[in-house]
């Protein structure tokens, strides 16, 4: 639905499958509902068997391998219009069993003003679109200033703590967002 819906909205993302013939050699297989990155192989290791034993059955989609650095969008959103509070970098911390393995974020994401308003205007039309309410994260890869939609987290990412600040608590601005349908005026320290 998610990947249906980028390409109606025209936001690039990678090709995804359901259908595991319909992959191509060195995509990723992914469990959707998985976090951290410890439930991503290459299509390789799924059709292999590896995979089978961390999956719920139909449950596993295909995506196109790309190239670029992983950054994530922290956003608040009231259903009807979507702010984005910062973006981070990403990098991972593999294990032999789990290559793309989630190993820590920092903020500011370094980006271009017109790359950083591409990728605010995604995500707010994308929390728009799914009438999304609260704190959520949105995953792209950046490759010089063109840019794929990877996931998007209808609640707060792993990133949550690194934008999170006394003079803007990010609860108080989810319950804004959820409650009283409002987005913050402005952003200090975020």
């Amino acid at each position: 639905v998610l990947f249906t819906e980028l390409t109606r909205l025209g936001i690039p993302h990678p090709r995804t499958v359901m259908d595991p013939a319909a992959a191509g050699s060195g995509w990723l297989a992914k469990r959707q509902g998985g976090a951290g990155g410890g439930h991503v192989v290459t299509s390789h290791a799924a059709s292999a068997g590896t995979f089978r034993r961390r999956t719920i059955k139909g449950r596993t989609y295909f995506q196109e391998k790309l190239e670029g650095r992983p950054v994530s969008a922290l956003f608040a959103s009231t259903g009807t219009s979507g702010q984005v509070l910062g973006f981070s970098e990403q990098w991972a911390a593999p294990t032999a069993r789990a290559k793309w393995r989630y190993g820590g974020a920092a903020r500011p994401a370094e980006l271009s003003p017109d790359l950083e308003a591409r990728l605010t205007h995604s995500v707010e039309r994308v929390a728009e679109s799914f009438d999304l309410k609260g704190l959520g994260s949105t995953d792209f890869l950046v490759n010089g200033e063109d840019f794929r939609l990877l996931e998007i987290n209808p609640r707060p990412g792993a990133t949550l703590d690194i934008f999170d600040s006394e003079a803007e608590p990010l609860l108080r601005i989810h319950l804004e967002a959820v409650l009283e349908n409002r987005l913050p005026t402005a952003l200090r320290n975020l």
